[in-house]
């Protein structure tokens, strides 16, 4: 395409262009993939706010104090400082639309060209349903409901990576069902993998014993201990089960059995944390996630990007990435290690229904959750808006 006639993108990132650790390096993957899309991206960030000593000391002041949580995220103060760092990169950029996820960017932004969100969740929504959100002091409930509504409202579409943050945005802020659109994020790993190297992978994976993966940083929230639970639970069964550990371990982590594997934590960032972390999803036979709260999951897009089905909690945004019974399985959040063990135990013991569900994991991945994939259907949206399509 002639670089001339290419539409450009202002989008507000929030981050460096190669930060893969902000936002578990969403950020990164979306000014990334729109490019590879065609779009003449303008990748804007990271953004600075003075203050940050201030917001520091009322956090710890409405913690110890007031026994409340206060959110620097939803400072309308800083948010004010960032709007108008935000505004003066964009008028630099000569872009025909503005894209950003974080509604602390975009509430003051002062701008005449278009403005589209690609985010993971509303205020409302995560309101309660995260630890970090619990207790809201009313300075934050105020500015987190003002800033969502404003961005929201004044925005010409908003675009949600699932189900969940779309309804949510539909039922809470009243917004036209033809501006509200879910396109799924991507996996946060390269994939160049074909169906064959996934059937290669899936056929090296032994039928025992069950080597099933854990990921992530916050070990309550992503239900560590339910994880632990279904392994012993396997075992316990007779069905020989490994469970390794990836970012987090228990709080009381001594004495573990032999069949719990501590991988610590794995940096994408570097080539080793990378090439360890793609030898684990490709050798187990399920990432294992009972997550108590997730706004959407990343993870589980990068587990099916190496055919690697999971077994998760249907909260939050999960079940508009895991398809029942395509490329894993979800169950309630009152589901106890019996139901996830026995679900684990029936497709080994079944193993030619476990390959099945293994190859169709990776397909779902090829069909809707790439970077690819989602690029396209953004670039489609924001070509519509702009009258370039």
């Amino acid at each position: 395409m002639d670089s001339s006639s290419q539409l450009t993108v202002a989008y507000v990132a929030g981050c460096a262009p190669d930060d893969v650790r902000h936002w578990s390096g969403t950020a990164h993957y979306i000014g990334k993939s729109l490019q590879k899309a065609g779009l003449n991206v303008r990748h804007l960030g990271p953004f600075r706010a003075p203050g940050h000593w201030w917001r520091h000391c009322k956090y710890h002041f409405y913690r110890h104090f007031l026994g409340q949580t206060y959110l620097a995220l939803y400072d309308l103060k800083r948010a004010r400082a960032l709007g108008r760092a935000v505004s003066a990169a964009v008028a630099q950029t000569q872009a025909q639309v503005v894209l950003g996820s974080f509604g602390d960017h975009l509430a003051y932004l002062d701008t005449h060209l278009p403005l589209v969100v690609w985010t993971d969740g509303t205020f409302i929504r995560l309101r309660g349903f995260y630890p970090d959100y619990q207790n809201l002091c009313a300075a934050t409930l105020r500015a987190g409901e003002w800033i969502d509504r404003t961005v929201f409202q004044r925005c010409r579409l908003a675009v949600f990576s699932s189900d969940w943050a779309a309804e949510s945005a539909l039922r809470h802020y009243h917004l036209n069902p033809e501006r509200v659109h879910v396109i799924p994020f991507g996996a946060n790993l390269e994939c160049s993998r074909t169906l064959a190297d996934i059937e290669e992978l899936i056929a090296a994976r032994p039928e025992s014993p069950c080597r099933l993966l854990f990921v992530g940083r916050i070990w309550e929230r992503k239900g560590g201990d339910l994880a632990m639970a279904v392994a012993s639970r396997l075992n316990a069964m007779g069905l020989p089960t490994e469970l390794t550990l990836v970012g987090s371990r228990p709080p009381q982590a001594h004495d573990l059995p032999p069949y719990i594997k501590e991988a610590g934590f794995l940096d994408k960032s570097t080539a080793e944390g990378r090439a360890r972390l793609e030898r684990l999803f490709g050798e187990s036979h399920f990432l294992l996630l009972p997550t108590r709260a997730e706004a959407y999951g990343i993870v589980f897009c990068e587990a099916a990007s190496f055919g690697l089905p999971s077994m998760a909690t249907a909260v939050g945004g999960v079940p508009s990435i895991i398809r029942e019974g395509l490329n894993g399985h979800t169950f309630p959040p009152s589901a106890g290690p019996d139901e996830y063990a026995g679900q684990i135990e029936r497709l080994m013991r079944r193993y030619h229904e476990y390959r099945r569900l293994a190859r169709n994991s990776f397909l779902e991945y090829q069909r809707r959750l790439n970077w690819p994939t989602a690029a396209q259907r953004m670039r489609a949206l924001l070509e519509k808006i702009t009258g370039q399509g």
